[in-house]
């Protein structure tokens, strides 16, 4: 997803029919998209919401069970406390990214 928001704006960058202050606007997102610290912090929220994404589904559905919640939001209680002693997964991957 993040390569298809740097190749259009990388597009309009380049792009000779599009306004100066529009390519010059990409550039600038380009910058700031590319920075390592974005990167990292991308990373991080990517876990998180791979972890609560499920959690949030299922507290919308109309036939919840409550228990069932309950251990779900418990499940994701404990795995977000072990992501944060995991920065250097995170890290990886984020070094992967910039590769």
């Amino acid at each position: 997803m993040a390569l298809y928001v740097l190749h259009t704006l990388s597009a309009i960058q380049d792009g000779e029919t599009i306004n100066a202050t529009a390519r010059v606007n990409a550039q600038d997102y380009i910058g700031q998209l590319m920075k390592y610290e974005t990167i990292i912090t991308a990373q991080i929220f990517l876990r998180i919401f791979q972890v609560t994404s499920p959690v949030s589904k299922y507290l919308q559905t109309s036939g919840m069970d409550i228990l069932t919640a309950h251990q779900m939001v418990a499940a994701a209680e404990a795995e977000l406390k072990d992501m944060t002693r995991d920065f250097q997964s995170v890290k990886t991957a984020a070094d992967k990214f910039v590769q």
